[in-house]
């Protein structure tokens, strides 16, 4: 949805219609600034937690992703204090990848690094495209 610039003290006090659809909306909304150039998302990626509704979430991912013809990254990286086992990661990961497994423009990958957010951080500065952080 389009916004524009508040113009009076009373949209300030009140919030702008873009505001107040932000926060009632039970979907992703973009909000774009008028005048502002369009540049559609050609990444997405969703770090998993492999403890619940991975496929669901994975799903609606997909279905943001899809129609802007973008890739999906589910991305699960743990560190030396998991509390899940090997083992339970290789089934939510088999169990993953079998969901997906038509999906052309989707990856799935289970790293393990020190810590997380360094780990999850050199991930994305080294494997995506530089554009994904704009």
């Amino acid at each position: 949805m389009g916004t524009k610039r508040v113009a009076n003290l009373f949209d300030k006090w009140l919030g702008t219609n873009s505001q107040i659809v932000l926060e009632l909306a039970e979907c992703p909304v973009w909000v774009i600034p008028q005048n502002a150039p369009l540049n559609y998302p050609k990444n997405f990626m969703y770090t998993a937690d492999f403890k619940r509704y991975n496929i669901l979430v994975t799903h609606k991912i997909l279905e943001i992703a899809k129609p802007l013809a973008a890739t999906c990254r589910v991305i699960h990286i743990h560190d030396y204090y998991e509390l899940i086992s090997n083992q339970t990661l290789k089934e939510k990961i088999t169990e993953l990848k079998h969901e997906f497994e038509d999906e052309a423009d989707i990856t799935i990958k289970n790293l393990n690094r020190e810590h997380i957010y360094k780990g999850l951080k050199t991930y994305v500065k080294n494997f995506i495209n530089p554009t994904f952080l704009r």
